[in-house]
């Protein structure tokens, strides 16, 4: 379980930001958080037959920095399995 705060990373500018996401390992937190995250999205979607976007014909509303995010989020619907 990862407790917010607890693998906090502080970060004094955007150059800083930029250059601690490209060395390995340089906040273990932020690692952790990141694999997780990915491990469990992968579970989720091992339990489904097929995902289709759900955001209709829409253009997305983005932002654009470090991390490009829709601002709306992303709607999806999960197909079960038959079996």
């Amino acid at each position: 379980m990862v407790v917010p705060g607890e693998y906090h990373c502080i970060i004094s500018s955007t150059i800083h930001a930029v250059a601690n996401t490209l060395i390995p390992r340089a906040c273990l937190g932020q690692q952790f958080a990141l694999t997780s995250s990915a491990y469990t999205l992968v579970r989720i979607c091992q339990n489904f037959e097929r995902i289709e976007d759900n955001n209709g014909d829409e253009a997305p509303r983005m932002t654009i920095g470090l991390v490009n995010m829709k601002l709306d989020g992303v709607k999806v619907r999960f197909h079960r399995s038959r079996s």
